[in-house]
């Protein structure tokens, strides 16, 4: 039984999984985040430390990320606001 039954989902799956690394995030991360995630999802808090560790910008809508925003800790901006620095920097370069 084939698992995807697109040609299309198959290759932006194929595509995605080429770009991805699989990172341990360390537990001095996942402590910190900790403290600025207001959520008992651990799913969220290991999706910032993830960024914290690797200093990558996360980019989503919900709120439960605002104080570790507004503390500088990471880096996250709104999906709006993504949208609009990625299509700017595309327009910028040459």
């Amino acid at each position: 039984m084939e698992l995807l039954k697109s040609e299309t989902a198959t290759t932006i799956l194929a595509a995605l999984l080429s770009k991805m690394e699989i990172i341990l995030v360390q537990e001095k991360y996942r402590k910190i985040c900790k403290a600025y995630v207001n959520t008992p999802d651990k799913a969220d808090i290991l999706h910032a430390a993830t960024c914290l560790q690797v200093d990558a910008t996360m980019i989503t809508n919900d709120h439960h990320f605002d104080n570790i925003r507004d503390e500088a800790i990471i880096t996250v901006w709104s999906i709006s606001e993504a949208i609009s620095k990625i299509w700017n920097n595309q327009l910028n370069s040459p």
